[in-house]
């Protein structure tokens, strides 16, 4: 990606192993909405272009240098964290983290404390190549949920059903929520939603009376937790959807944040404080939630995959190859447009 807009197929080397480092040959690789935020102009990376956008990631194991606990030759390994990038390509390498002794951190220009290495787990061969890489979106999400689980027949608002809402609405199921509600714009992402287990599907977009009777009807303790999924949010006629969410949550109520908008977001402090909720997040800080914990969460993901009890088919809704380049390119401009969820494109 030599800019916003511009993907090419060009030549790139190898990667040099360092020390402690593994090389992956790609195998399967999803499209983020952090990809496209690239593609769109509406994320700049933190170096220079060109970019190779690209980190739902699973890669067979085909050098390694140095010690990979629990892995050989030929396996499929999956990551999560070191970077957003460098996942499009034919081979990438990894410092894998597994363990606490594995883990290195420095502190960055982004006020946190990041890892040199990333979480690694090899991937069942029982999981389908096009589904696999999504181990890493509902690792991000299980990292929140075990970071602040709900009590069992809590009642959970899921703000966005995209990848990661959907992702988080099925764990929730596990984690033995009771009444799972959504708020999302789109008809069929809300219709996704029902059909993946959410009782109680809104359209903040349609001016919020439904939410309104539910706040009176519920005298404002409609949920006990928001999980709020969303981007950068705007354009929506009247309140917006964070406060209508907060509205619903019960005082000394959990509103988990998620992800990683870009820009500042609006955030109704007067809700916060009539109602003593609490603000609360996993964190990317290595000091707050390190690596190696994250590489047991990411087992506990493609376990929850490979049994079933998280279903990822819904979620890819578009399968293409890595040498079709018009393909690619069609996937990164529609991406989340009409009836489109992920894109996975496979490595031959």
């Amino acid at each position: 990606m030599d800019r916003p807009g511009a993907l090419r197929l060009g030549p790139r080397p190898i990667p040099i192993l360092a020390p402690g480092q593994i090389l992956l040959r790609t195998v399967s690789v999803s499209i983020c909405a952090t990809d496209v935020a690239y593609w769109r102009g509406l994320a700049t990376p933190d170096g220079p272009w060109p970019i190779v956008p690209g980190h739902e990631y699973v890669g067979e194991l085909v050098d390694v240098r140095g010690a990979a606990p629990g892995m050989k030759i030929g396996d499929l390994v999956t990551y999560w964290g070191q970077t957003d990038f460098d996942g499009l390509a034919e081979f990438r390498a990894i410092s894998p983290v597994t363990s606490s002794s594995d883990q290195r951190v420095f502190y960055t220009n982004r006020h946190f404390c990041d890892a040199t290495g990333a979480a690694v787990a090899v991937v069942p061969r029982t999981i389908p190549l096009h589904l696999a890489p999504l181990a890493e979106p509902l690792t991000a999400v299980l990292r929140l949920l075990y970071s602040y689980p709900p009590e069992p027949g809590d009642r959970v608002a899921v703000l966005g059903a995209g990848t990661c809402g959907l992702l988080a609405i099925q764990a929730l199921r596990a984690f033995g929520c009771g009444e799972i509600v959504v708020l999302e714009v789109h008809p069929y992402r809300r219709q996704l939603a029902r059909q993946l287990g959410a009782e109680s599907v809104f359209d903040p977009g349609n001016g919020g009376s439904e939410i309104d009777r539910l706040e009176r009807d519920t005298q404002g303790d409609a949920v006990d937790m928001v999980i709020d999924l969303l981007p950068d949010i705007g354009g929506l006629p009247g309140e917006d959807v964070r406060s209508m969410a907060m509205r619903l949550l019960r005082p000394g109520g959990k509103y988990l944040l998620y992800g990683a908008p870009e820009r500042p977001q609006p955030l109704n402090h007067w809700l916060v404080l009539s109602k003593g909720l609490q603000l609360l997040a996993a964190g990317f800080d290595m000091r707050r939630f390190p690596m190696w914990r994250t590489a047991a969460v990411l087992r506990s993901a493609l376990r929850m995959l490979e049994c079933g009890i998280v279903d990822p088919a819904p979620l890819v809704t578009n399968v293409t190859k890595f040498g079709h380049l018009n393909e690619v390119n069609e996937a990164f401009t529609n991406h989340a447009h009409d009836n489109r969820m992920k894109t996975a494109v496979l490595f031959d």
